[in-house]
């Protein structure tokens, strides 16, 4: 028998309440953060761009320029990236 939180329990449960409890501190996997912008909920920190006469490549190229951008992602073959922010808010990448 094993003491868990102060309660005699086989090993087994020892096992099983120790896993729960992790499982319901830890925050939720894929939890998406919003922020609002113009009375609509967007996802925080993100933006969906594309510039003006230019290919994928050199989209996603002029927006990892910027550190504060994490790695810019394709998103299909209309030459639209999609941005991540680590500081900034949906307003101030809009500005950038």
């Amino acid at each position: 028998m094993l003491t868990v939180f102060g309660i005699r329990v086989g090993f087994f449960r020892a096992i099983t309440l120790i896993a729960v409890f992790i499982l319901l501190c830890l925050p939720a996997a894929g939890q998406v953060r919003v922020e609002a912008l113009g009375g609509r909920d967007v996802v925080a920190g993100e933006v969906l761009v594309k510039f003006r006469g230019s290919s994928s490549a050199q989209s996603a190229a002029f927006a990892a320029s910027d550190a504060d951008i994490a790695p810019p992602e394709l998103v299909g073959r209309s030459g639209v990236v999609r941005l991540k922010s680590r500081n900034r808010d949906v307003a101030a990448l809009l500005q950038a």
